[in-house]
This record gives C-alpha cells, structure tokens and sequence, in this order.
C-alpha cells in the first residue's frame, strides 16, 4: 500500500493539472550506449522513458522505442526520490533512483537495471537526464531530453 501511494504521488508530482491517464514520459534527443553516442537512433525511433502504473496497480518504467514497437519494460522497485530546490545559481532538480526488473520485447531478455533519473525544471520545461546500468553486463546506459 505505501509503496503505492508513493508511485501515485510521483505520478501526480509529474502530472500538471493533466486529464490524461497516469503516466510520465521524457523523449529522449540525446542517448549513449557504453560511451557511444547514438542519437540518431534515439530521434529516428522516437525514443521515450515512461513511468506507468502496471496492471496490478504498481508503478512500472518502459525504454520505448516507438518507431521500431520495440521495448524494454517492467516493475519499479526500492523508488528513492530527492529534491533540490532552486538558488541563485541552480534550476530545481528532482532526483529519482530505482531498481529495474525488466524484460526485452526485441529479444526476450529479462534483467535487472539501476536508474538514476534527474529532472531539471527550467522555467515551464523540465529537462532530465537518466543513467540505466544493466546489473548483470555492467552495461551504461545514458539518456537525455525532455519531458512530454
């Protein structure tokens, strides 16, 4: 139940004053594999990260790629959530940290993954940039953009 209201909250938190279902979803512009960069493929097939309540009223996260209808996907586990505020100096940050169980559509892959997600609020844009670590390959995954 806490962890519920919890995932409901981060949702809300993201959700400005919207009708639209429950989710959250930052286009990627700009992404990383392992040090190489690869954003041409993140905006040829429309990349997304998206936050969604599952079928079973948990929180879940999917690395969508839209074009191809090819995604990774799966449960939200251990939500850490921290905010900065805003100075002189620095935008207002949120950051968010999770693990991961996914599984692939493309391959049939299941996983685990540390993500650490930073939304950076710029005005009435929020920017953010989020790091995905396929525990088991030690595989670095990096995205940045914006939220939709």
């Amino acid at each position: 139940m806490k962890r519920s209201i919890l995932a409901l909250s981060l949702i809300i938190s993201f959700q400005l004053a919207s009708s639209q279902l429950p989710t959250v979803t930052y286009k990627v512009t700009n992404y990383t594999k392992n040090g190489v960069n690869y954003d041409n493929l993140a905006l040829e097939n429309d990349v997304a990260l998206t936050f969604y309540i599952c079928d079973n009223n948990s929180l879940c996260f999917a690395n969508h790629w839209r074009n191809a209808d090819s995604q990774s996907y799966g449960g939200v586990y251990s939500l850490k959530s921290k905010d900065i505020e805003k100075t002189e100096t620095t935008y207002a940050i949120r950051e968010i940290k999770f693990t991961w169980k996914f599984y692939n559509t493309y391959d049939s892959e299941r996983g685990e993954a540390a993500v650490s997600i930073t939304n950076i609020y710029i005005g009435s844009t929020v920017k953010f940039t989020a790091e995905i670590i396929v525990l088991d390959t030690n595989e670095v995954l990096e995205f940045k953009g914006y939220l939709e």
